[in-house]
């Protein structure tokens, strides 16, 4: 009986990892559908700068290009924003800033409100350049 006992909580503990991993990834998925509520305007792009540097630049860096002071001691290496091969919608970079990256990047959806959130996807976006104007 002890036996079956532990192959159930196995199976619950399992079936909540699953859940919860699945989860984050509905979540950006759902996330990414929502339309962009905020123009890219000088105001929003400024604001969305104010935003990236008080709650982004140290890992990624005041120029956004992933080399930020807390760069070296991470795992992972930081998204270079400026990179040409970097081409993510708005809607994708907000999603990630909501969420978060698994245990690489942390979720600012309950640090951020939404609007500051497209703020920074907003102005991060603004920073993809075509090829030529690199």
């Amino acid at each position: 009986m002890p036996s079956v006992t532990r192959l159930l909580l196995l199976l619950v503990v399992l079936g909540a990892v699953v859940a919860t991993t699945g989860c984050s990834h509905v979540r950006m998925a759902l996330f990414m559908r929502k339309d962009n509520p905020t123009a890219s305007d000088p105001d929003t792009l400024a604001r969305g700068q104010q935003v990236f540097a008080a709650s982004c630049a140290s890992c990624h860096g005041d120029r956004a290009d992933g080399n930020g002071p807390r760069a070296s001691e991470l795992e992972a290496v930081p998204t270079n924003f400026l990179a040409p091969e970097y081409t993510k919608s708005a809607a994708r970079i907000a999603a990630r800033i909501a969420y978060g990256r698994g245990d690489v990047m942390p979720a600012f959806a309950g640090t951020l409100s939404e609007e500051a959130i497209w703020d920074a996807a907003n102005y991060l976006h603004s920073l993809q350049k075509a090829p030529a104007q690199r």
